[in-house]
């Protein structure tokens, strides 16, 4: 069984309706893809987007985050032909920019200074921004609001995956591409594990 496909059949333990697990199924090939890019556990990505926005990608939140990962226009922005362009909410609703932005977003917040690789300090920024960096304005990441849903919904996943919480993840057919780089413990045909980031 595929990463792709053991994602899509887990989604089924969020609760989420035929509907929302046809959604997210449709999109998990490119989470997949995305998160195995930025070494990120792709269990995260597919939690945080149930908890953002129950995979509806046209979701809209009373503070303008918008799409499928709730992303802030004015927070993601391009440069094209040297000129800055920032992205509406409108181009935010496009699946796979959404996915691509979000989970650069969380991997930047991971390599920040007082985060360093600290999942639930970076999923606390992701969600709430700057203030999460520093122990002495938020002490705990972990107990706060968003980070518990998220790690609730992961541990579900986890659970519906077979294998103990945060930690690896065995693969009956381990592709490049679930897992590019030269890092990586896959190879083409190949039985390996993927050892995630946030063990």
């Amino acid at each position: 069984m595929s990463l792709v496909t053991a994602l899509c059949l887990a989604v089924a333990s969020l609760g989420v309706s035929k509907t929302e697990k046809r959604t997210a199924c449709k999109y998990m090939p490119y989470i997949v893809q995305q998160s195995a890019q930025h070494n990120i556990d792709p269990s995260v990505v597919v939690s945080m987007m149930f908890v953002e926005s129950s995979f509806q990608k046209k979701a809209v939140s009373p503070k303008g985050a918008c799409g499928l990962m709730q992303l802030i226009p004015k927070w993601n922005s391009v440069k094209i032909r040297g000129k800055k362009h920032t992205y509406t909410c409108k181009e935010l609703f496009h699946s796979r920019r959404n996915i691509r932005l979000g989970v650069r977003a969380l991997k930047r917040w991971l390599n920040m200074p007082g985060i360093k690789g600290d999942m639930d300090r970076a999923l606390c920024a992701y969600n709430a921004g700057n203030r999460c960096r520093f122990p002495r304005r938020i002490p705990d990441a972990s107990k706060t609001k968003y980070v518990k849903a998220v790690r609730k919904a992961q541990r579900k996943i986890h659970n519906a995956m077979g294998h103990k919480p945060f930690g690896r993840v065995e693969l009956d057919q381990c592709t490049v591409e679930v897992c590019p780089g030269k890092e990586c413990l896959c190879s083409v045909g190949n039985n390996k594990i993927l050892y995630l980031n946030n063990e």
